[in-house]
This record gives structure tokens, sequence and C-alpha cells, in this order.
């Protein structure tokens, strides 16, 4: 998926990364990525960019 890509590899913002996969809405992409994925953008990227041997809290 493109958008995952985009949210862990670049420092883009989640608005951004919505137009660049087509999306004129931010709502809109976090609804359509929620439903594929299972999570939003901003928690995917969180927890895909952790730096290794953290843990999650919460």
């Amino acid at each position: 998926m493109a958008a995952a890509e985009l949210l862990t590899t670049t420092d883009a913002t989640v608005a951004s990364v919505a137009g660049q996969v087509g999306y004129s809405s931010k709502s809109a992409f976090s609804r359509a990525f929620r439903a594929h994925l299972g999570t939003t953008p901003a928690r995917f990227r969180r927890e895909r960019t952790r730096a290794p041997g953290t843990t999650k809290t919460g």
C-alpha cells in the first residue's frame, strides 16, 4: 500500500499523504486507511517508526 510506505518513509503530513494517493479529504483518507488496515494513519506511523527496543505504552 503506497500510503503506508509514505507514512513510514517520509515526514509528510497525513493530509499530504492523502493527497499523494488521490484523496482530497484527510478524513476520507483516514476512514479508508482504517477500514483497510484496522488502524489510523497516525497510529500506524507511530507504531512503525518507534525506535528499536522501545515498548508500547498506554
